[in-house]
């Protein structure tokens, strides 16, 4: 059985339930294609700031009784972590896909119906739960492309695998086998609830950034010098937040490709085959050049490539523009890509 189907009957319900709540709160999916070959200023800077302000005001709080003394740590990461969620869709994503202070793309309001109908997802069926939540835009950090829904992947689910992980560690697990827990269980949310079943996509860049969020979370309490250091004036950072170092090519789903239900892959091929002459042009080709020689295996990467080994998920390569521009001329569109089965 395929990496979306496995357990869809079982989360179909329960996803639907949770769309109808939260679909107009913010973002589902977001491509990277649309605006390939458009500069885009960075917004390292502004996004930092923004986190930064953020971090000061959770520690003010924290600090506002008794300067934290009666506030463990891993308290203080939960005081964090609020101000930057809520349920589901979250407040660090709002803000990014709506302030001024951040180029987008789309970046207008007249662009944002644009980006609706030319996005790689504008195909699916007007019933599909996936059309129900509007598209992420894109932003540019660090030389990396990524949607904001990115963003709301390293502080909410970051912290679900944060929640794994000290619970496995507790259990006695290595800090290896902790983190390999929380990947895989970060796999199965995915590939259900947060990705397979709503929108009939599961991102290995989500998960990625899933990832990169437990590293910063396990890094504010744990370590030699942790960034959270209590003083006499209360729970202080070390030094203020940096999220580049966090950022890495796979973030960008056009360079780390997403699974695709078998349903839904047949509407969103043709919309991939449509950029393939795009990967000449000298914009696209230079960063994806850039991305190849800054790209390693992350330890995300090597979670999966046990699974898609061992058959327990297709190969996200599968899905990718040179495997897919490979099958053009476009009527060899619809053709699902090895492994993938025939129907949802």
């Amino acid at each position: 059985m395929g990496l979306l189907k496995r357990t869809a009957k079982q989360a179909c319900a329960l996803a639907l339930v949770l769309l109808v709540l939260i679909a107009p709160a913010s973002a589902l999916e977001t491509d990277q294609y649309y605006g390939w070959d458009r500069p885009l200023a960075d917004s390292g800077a502004g996004l930092n700031a923004k986190i930064n302000f953020e971090l000061r005001a959770a520690l003010a709080e924290v600090n506002a009784e008794d300067a934290g003394r009666g506030t463990e740590c891993r308290e203080v990461i939960d005081v964090i972590k609020a101000r930057y969620t809520k349920f589901i869709f979250q407040k660090i994503e709002l803000w990014a896909a709506r302030t001024a202070v951040l180029e987008r793309i789309p970046g207008t309001r007249q662009e944002e119906l644009d980006y609706r109908k030319n996005w790689i997802y504008r195909g699916i069926a007007w019933y599909d739960l996936g059309r129900l939540a509007p598209p992420s835009p894109t932003l540019e950090v660090a030389g990396v492309r990524l949607g904001t829904d990115k963003l709301s992947h390293f502080f909410s689910e970051g912290h679900f695998y944060l929640d794994w992980y000290e619970t496995a560690r507790a259990n006695g697990a290595s800090v290896a086998e902790a983190e390999e827990l929380a990947v895989r269980r970060g796999v199965a949310l995915e590939m259900t609830v947060l990705g397979g079943v709503i929108s009939g996509v599961a991102s290995p860049g989500d998960l990625e950034a899933n990832y990169q969020g437990l590293l910063w979370f396990v890094k504010l309490c744990e370590g030699e010098q942790p960034d959270l250091v209590r003083t006499e004036a209360g729970w202080q950072l070390r030094e203020p937040f940096d999220l580049r170092p966090y950022i890495s090519p796979e973030w960008d789903e056009s360079y780390a490709p997403n699974v695709v239900t078998p349903g839904r892959w047949v509407r969103v091929k043709p919309a991939i085959v449509a950029h393939c002459a795009e990967l000449d042009v000298p914009a696209v080709r230079a960063r994806r050049e850039a991305y190849a020689k800054r790209d390693t295996e992350t330890f995300t990467e090597k979670v999966l490539a046990q699974m898609i080994q061992a058959g327990q998920i297709d190969d996200p390569a599968n899905y990718g523009i040179e495997r897919v521009c490979a099958d053009s001329p476009l009527q060899h569109a619809n053709r699902a890509p090895a492994g993938a089965e025939s129907s949802e």
